[in-house]
């Protein structure tokens, strides 16, 4: 605040939301479609839930696809965040979309794609830890009926 002003404080902000959309979107969407994917392909004969192992391969499924299409948005997270933290001042960039286009002139497209495989890493255990324990959760809140399945449950 002393360096930017009020205004620092939003640096990065409508990259961060890009981010967390299309982040969000994909992992969580994708989540029961895969864990029933995996269900059917290893433990059709089950008539319990699915296994532990199956919804953490799940989660790092989901956070691996979502890192992979989303990566851009949080490379352009980061640049628009830490060029306000920038000692020699000047600003690379306008906004959201005026970084994504510099950063793919300026460094091609694989720019965008900077840092994918550690991020996907990351993504990908924090995913599934988050999830998992969601779906569990809420697996044991609809087993004692404490709740339907609609959106308060959510």
């Amino acid at each position: 605040v002393r360096q930017e002003g009020p205004r620092g404080l939003y640096s990065g902000l409508v990259a961060g939301l890009h981010r967390q959309m299309s982040f969000a979107s994909i992992r969580i969407g994708l989540y029961d479609s895969v864990k029933n994917f995996y269900q059917k392909q290893w433990h059709k004969d089950s008539g319990n839930g699915a296994p532990m192992a199956t919804r953490i391969l799940a989660g790092i499924t989901t956070g691996a696809v979502a890192v992979s299409c989303a990566q851009p948005t949080d490379v352009v997270k980061v640049r628009m965040q830490a060029e306000g933290a920038n000692p020699f001042g000047g600003k690379r960039y306008s906004g959201a979309l005026s970084a994504y286009r510099t950063i793919a002139v300026e460094e091609g497209v694989k720019g965008l794609w900077k840092g994918t495989g550690p991020n996907i890493a990351r993504n990908s255990i924090v995913n599934a830890t988050e999830l998992v324990c969601y779906d569990m959760v809420k697996e044991e809140i609809l087993a004692l009926n404490l709740m339907t399945d609609n959106l308060p449950c959510h």
